[in-house]
């Protein structure tokens, strides 16, 4: 389990992260959140983020008539930077803003992209 910052180390990683809830393909601890990285885990101290927004990503498909679809995503900004986060569900969004904000959120289905 390595930092996502490196001069940002926990020692109770592990720990930390055995006893986190578990919300999408992320984990929420006591002092940190923990994104999936590889095979492993990488994990952004809670003291160090900032503020967490709710957003929307577009992924392109591929073959012949595709169209991009929008999914829902979550922009965390920290000290040192920001990460997009996406999501396979609204309500999954909306968990994880309220595990590391405090506020509730109640985000809007977000509409698939049309082609006419």
């Amino acid at each position: 389990m390595t930092p996502f910052y490196d001069n940002r180390k926990l020692e109770e990683a592990q720990e930390d992260c055995k006893a986190a809830s578990r919300i999408d393909r992320y984990r929420v601890g006591e002092k940190a959140l923990y994104l999936p990285y590889g095979f492993g885990w990488k994990y952004i101290l809670k003291e160090d983020i900032i503020d967490v927004e709710t957003s929307h990503a577009n992924i392109r498909q591929k073959g012949c008539m595709a169209t991009p679809l929008r999914i829902p995503a979550a922009v965390v900004t920290t000290k040192f930077g920001a990460e997009k986060l996406v999501f396979d569900r609204v309500k999954s969004l909306d968990l994880l803003v309220e595990a590391l904000t405090g506020r509730e959120t109640h985000s809007e289905p977000v509409e698939p992209i049309r082609c006419l």
